[in-house]
């Protein structure tokens, strides 16, 4: 099974069947493993360059991001 995602990958964390996905436009994503569906992003900026690290919750109610612009973002 495989994948296309519409911007460069720079950071993933996989969290049971999600995977939480940071990009190089500086966002951050959810991918469900089993069924290929892209799920409704946490409620958080983009950074303003590339994802650099990122962490999540295992309830994946809560991230932690941080960016080339040397920002640290959350979704509490």
């Amino acid at each position: 099974m495989h994948f296309r995602f519409h911007e460069s990958l720079t950071h993933l964390e996989k969290m049971g069947e999600v995977v939480v996905l940071g990009g190089d436009a500086g966002g951050v994503h959810l991918l469900n493993m089993d069924t290929g569906d892209l799920l409704a992003s946490p409620k958080m900026e983009d950074h303003d360059g590339p994802v650099t690290g990122l962490s999540a919750h295992m309830t994946l109610k809560h991230f932690i991001s941080c960016g080339s612009d040397g920002v640290i973002k959350a979704s509490l």
